[in-house]
């Protein structure tokens, strides 16, 4: 199964549009380490936007969770403000 790096290489690639066609579980939910991963930045990073709330999460009881509608988003916010 690939890794979800490679998922999202696809995506910035432009291959295809969302997560969810790029991965084949739908509404899959994210740690930190895999969003970092996937978008290529530190866990710390991840975790900062976490708590500046510039990156949403879901918790569950102790546990934070990335959804992937989430981070398609945040990708999209990012490509968009870079272009302005």
């Amino acid at each position: 199964m690939p890794s979800i790096r490679e998922y999202a290489d696809r995506i910035w690639n432009g291959e295809v549009d969302t997560v969810r066609e790029a991965h084949p579980i739908q509404g899959m939910w994210l740690t930190a380490e895999e969003v970092a991963d996937a978008l290529a930045v530190s866990v710390t990073l991840v975790r900062q936007l976490t708590l500046e709330g510039t990156l949403p999460c879901r918790r569950i009881g102790r546990l934070v969770r990335y959804a992937t509608a989430d981070i398609e988003f945040f990708i999209a916010d990012r490509e968009n403000h870079h272009l302005r």
